[in-house]
């Protein structure tokens, strides 16, 4: 019958949600991350080891947040996946969690006193060992701290019948643990030592903690460590038999007399209080009575524990702020901590464009979202959104489905991402909003739902995500200004250049032509003149591209069928001298394109010099492609593509391609060709930007107004 009851006790440890983690596989998962030269399936062997970490691991890959297509079952292909950061991550906010997770208030069990007890021993183990010249002092240290394990694990799993054994106020641990089997089924010590061989530490340390309450008589005769443990028991509570028992004891035990006895005991108090205070555990001495337990933490305590709880769970999630070196590698890196600490999937952000005074929905490439809000953007000005209303009062805000919304974007919200509701979390910084978090709620088997039930860490988050994008923007516009600001100096160089050059150019040039008019046409000396005039004429065409960098020829502004306009211009493009190899040249125009105002001569110029940087790209046989599109991001405006399958551009070189002067093509460039595009689409009120990866091609895109307001205003 105790068997059959012992064992249903066990099972129902093994399904246990607050199961806690293997300390000694996350150390080496950290450890194992720290390395250079680290290998993935080394990382997959280790995190096997505790299904605490590896079941996070593959919830975490398998959600909406990552966006995988085919579901993950292999533990392997999700290491190779995730890698090795975050895998780091998880497994630093899964060791946090299972610390501070499960432990609540208690009347009848004081956390700071079972510290107490566990570091007392571990010393005791420790200079024991030493004593005894074990060969593994650390694993008599872990022994020791250890030992009382499955008083916590009992706790944790069985609150109602532990507090009924700590009721009856148990004088000695024999009686502890015969009230424990009375209530639960099994003691303490036979948890730990469960606990142990569940997380495969080994068969001695999990007898070690099985045999720490045994009569001596019956340990005398084990294995150095189970003996070293019960020694370091009797030590740490020796008030139970007093000191003459505790001599009998080391004597019985290890041999030792009294006077090693009060050695061992010498200074054992201090060297707990600082390795606590090392550690940051709090522990408070036990009372030379044991009587009823005081609760576990003060409400001061606990809002200690709080804090530090949710600045530890968000270390991981700093960290990959810090490492991310584009927006959608921060949005990424929020996205994947809202799954990991709140188990929420579906997450939409709203950012706020200060220029447009608008919030412009976004998320990242990898999310399930991203296709979906690709163009979704409310105005400011727009007081009967929830969005902007939540964005202006700066409090996290709950809507049900039962609650009445006015703005049709927030029942489109609602719609789409909340069965349960949706939560719209406020982002600000230094009391300004920069946007919101909009996530959509589902409540777990109990009920309850992990985002609202852990608020403070909620806002912590949003907090560091705001802070991390505004300085990312902050980065961008001044990158943008430095930017302009070398286009302002090279355009002024550029200048000097042509005014410096065209000079002796035509004096050269006039003085060649006086010298062909005096030789002879059978002369050989005109062939040697006409290879000078060559050489004179391709320097002209350098210094005339200078010129249209420096000061760029504007047509007029006027209504442009974009695809009228880039189809007739593209067929003779093809046909030129310039494209004599096999390059393919494809035009992909949109359908149902609008008309935009702007300066037709300039567009022109701007795909000119994208197409001809493309087409020296790809070689002698591939290809170009560009297509049209009308996008409704950043207002109304026509997008102009230009793709190819060339051998892409590396990530350094990507960061300068738009600088003037910057070629990765060698010599014979001058590196303007980007710039002067940079240059004219800037002059055109749009944007340009550049999508590319080694071996895979690359793709620029142009972004226009409808209305090219600078040229359209005549400010030009």
């Amino acid at each position: 019958m105790d068997r059959d009851r012992k064992k249903c006790v066990y099972q129902t440890l093994r399904k246990s949600d607050t199961l806690p983690s293997l300390p000694q596989v996350l150390l080496q998962v950290i450890e194992t991350c720290e390395k250079e030269d680290v290998h993935l399936s080394e990382l997959s062997a280790l995190i096997r080891k505790d299904p605490a970490i590896s079941s996070r691991l593959l919830k975490l890959v398998n959600s909406a947040a990552f966006g995988v297509k085919n579901r993950f079952v292999s533990l392997d292909q999700a290491v190779v996946y995730l890698g090795v950061e975050t895998i780091k991550n998880i497994t630093v906010t899964a060791s946090v969690y299972q610390v501070f997770g499960s432990l609540k208030n208690s009347e009848c069990f004081s956390l700071p006193v079972f510290w107490w007890h566990s570091l007392t021993t571990a010393v005791y183990a420790r200079r024991i060992a030493e004593k005894t010249n074990y060969a593994n002092l650390e694993e008599a240290y872990l022994a020791g701290l250890l030992n009382n394990l499955g008083e916590l694990l009992l706790w944790m799993n069985f609150p109602g019948e532990y507090t009924a054994v700590w009721q009856e106020q148990p004088s000695s641990s024999q009686q502890l643990c015969a009230l424990e089997e009375e209530r639960i089924g099994i003691n303490h010590c036979e948890a730990g030592a469960w606990l142990i061989r569940h997380w495969k530490l080994g068969s001695f340390l999990a007898d070690a903690i099985l045999y720490h309450h045994t009569a001596l008589e019956q340990v005398q005769g084990g294995f150095p460590l189970v003996r070293i443990i019960r020694l370091a028991t009797c030590c740490n509570r020796y008030e139970q038999q007093g000191l003459d028992g505790l001599y009998k004891a080391g004597e019985q035990l290890l041999g030792f007399h009294s006077g090693e006895i009060d050695d061992l005991r010498a200074g054992v108090e201090e060297e707990v209080v600082e390795t606590a205070k090392t550690l940051g555990v709090k522990v408070k001495p036990p009372t030379e009575k044991r009587t009823e337990a005081e609760p576990v933490l003060c409400s001061d305590d606990g809002k200690l524990q709080e804090l530090v709880k949710n600045y530890s769970l968000l270390n991981g999630f700093s960290a990959s702020l810090l490492q991310a070196r584009s927006r959608d590698e921060q949005l990424q890196a929020v996205e994947q901590a809202l799954v990991l600490l709140f188990d929420c999937e579906k997450i939409i952000f709203f950012l706020r464009d200060f220029e447009q005074d608008q919030l412009r929905a976004c998320c990242s490439n990898s999310n399930i979202y991203s296709k979906e809000i690709h163009d979704l953007t409310i105005s400011l000005q727009q007081n009967d959104s929830m969005l902007v209303r939540v964005l202006n009062e700066g409090k996290v805000k709950k809507i049900g489905q039962d609650d009445e919304v006015r703005g049709l974007a927030d029942l489109q919200l609602m719609e789409s991402l909340g069965r349960d509701g949706t939560l719209y979390v406020p982002m600000k910084v230094h009391n300004k909003g920069v946007g919101l978090i909009v996530l959509g709620l589902e409540e777990n088997r109990e009920g309850k739902n992990p985002v609202e039930h852990d608020s403070d860490l909620l806002k912590l988050l949003a907090a560091q995500a705001a802070m991390s994008l505004y300085l990312g923007e902050v980065k961008r516009t001044q990158e943008q200004k430095i930017q302009e600001a070398r286009l302002e100096t090279a355009a002024m160089t550029a200048a000097r250049v042509v005014h410096e050059v065209n000079n002796p150019l035509g004096i050269i040039r006039n003085y060649l032509k006086v010298v062909e008019l005096k030789l002879s046409d059978e002369s050989p000396v005109l062939k040697e003149l006409a290879i000078l005039d060559g050489e004179i004429s391709r320097i002209a065409r350098i210094v005339q591209k200078l010129d249209t960098f420096s000061t760029p020829a504007f047509g007029s502004c006027q209504p442009l069928d974009i695809n009228k306009l880039l189809g007739g211009f593209l067929a003779v493009l093809s046909k030129s001298f310039l494209y004599s190899s096999l390059v393919r040249i494809y035009f992909q125009p949109a359908q149902n394109l609008p008309e935009i105002v702007s300066d037709g001569e300039l567009v022109k110029q701007v795909v000119l010099n994208l197409v001809k940087n493309a087409v020296e790209a790809v070689g002698a046989d591939g290809s170009v492609w560009v297509a049209t599109a009308h996008t409704l991001v950043n207002g109304p405006r026509i997008e102009i593509t230009v793709r190819d399958d060339g051998p892409g551009i590396g990530e350094k070189e990507l960061a300068h391609i738009f600088d003037p002067f910057f070629s990765s093509k060698g010599k014979g460039h001058s590196g303007l060709g980007l710039a002067i595009v940079s240059s004219l689409v800037k002059e055109l009120s749009g944007s340009v930007n550049c999508k590319s990866k080694p071996g895979k091609g690359s793709e620029f895109i142009v972004s226009l107004p409808l209305v090219n307001r600078s040229t359209a205003n005549g400010t030009l």
